[in-house]
């Protein structure tokens, strides 16, 4: 594939692996080999909603409805802005600072700021895509 694979895929994956992620193969004519419909969907949400879920505990619970689900992942698909760094700037943004959806009733005046990164050693993925040979 190129320098690209060699000097720049590859090394990534092997650190992400040595961080305790999870590498999925994937497969340029089959988008359901990452969990997801068709290649037009950037994120894999099932994997997100599952990892927000686990992540955001209350006292050692999930708490997070589907409701709740849905408004965070809907926060990290429908970026605002109209070019590619501005929706990578505020995809990032949500990533690192939270993400703010309806809280527990008595909760911050009702809402809740999510972890999308914080504490995720574990089950975390990576993928890409490989044309079949």
């Amino acid at each position: 594939m190129g320098w690209d694979l060699d000097e720049v895929e590859r090394p990534l994956v092997e650190q992400l692996l040595g961080l305790g992620w999870r590498f999925l193969e994937g497969d340029l004519d089959k988008p359901a080999a990452t969990g997801r419909a068709s290649f037009a969907e950037v994120i894999q949400a099932g994997s997100l909603r599952s990892q927000l879920h686990a992540l955001n505990l209350h006292d050692g619970q999930p708490w997070l409805d589907e409701e709740r689900l849905t408004q965070a992942v809907s926060a990290l698909t429908r970026m605002p802005g109209h070019r590619l760094m501005e929706a990578n700037k505020a995809a990032i943004a949500l990533l690192v600072g939270g993400l703010t959806v309806e809280g527990l009733p008595g909760w911050d005046g009702g809402h809740m700021t999510l972890s999308a990164i914080s504490g995720m050693r574990r089950n975390r993925t990576y993928s890409r895509h490989q044309a079949a040979p």
